[in-house]
Parts: structure tokens; sequence; C-alpha cells
């Protein structure tokens, strides 16, 4: 693995685990968690941005599924 991708990698992992367990930090001399800033959470969309996952499903996918539902929705009916 070249530098460049062990640095993403890196990232990736610590991005990864700040969205889950948030962030820790020194509160009267004691560490306490909190939920991940807006600021780290900005950073991670960005990252996936610039590197969107493989295996996320095809945005068009959702779409055919949600066409069989609105037939059957009663305001997708036209009325005059």
């Amino acid at each position: 693995m070249d530098k460049a991708s062990e640095l993403k990698q890196a990232l990736l992992d610590r991005l990864l685990e700040i969205v889950k367990t948030g962030v820790t930090v020194m509160e009267d001399g004691k560490p306490v968690t909190l939920t991940a800033p807006a600021s780290y959470l900005s950073v991670a969309k960005d990252f996936l941005k610039a590197f969107p996952p493989s295996d996320l499903p095809e945005s068009s996918a959702p779409v055919g599924i949600l066409k069989q539902f609105e037939k059957k929705l009663p305001f997708s009916e036209k009325t005059n």
C-alpha cells in the first residue's frame, strides 16, 4: 500500500471512529465523550464526496421501487 492510500485509510478509520463514538474532551479535569461536532461531520461528508464508497447502491435503484408505490398513493391520482 502506498503512502497516499495509507493516509486515506487512516483518515477514514479515524473519521469512522469519531462518527461512531464521538470525541473526548476535558471538562473540569475529567475526560468526557461528546457527540461528534458539526465540524467533524462536515469533514466526514467532504471525505465521502471526494472518495465515494464503491459498495453504495446506485442512486437510480430506489426510484424504481418508489414508482411501484406511487400508483397506490391516494394523492397520486389526478383530479379535475
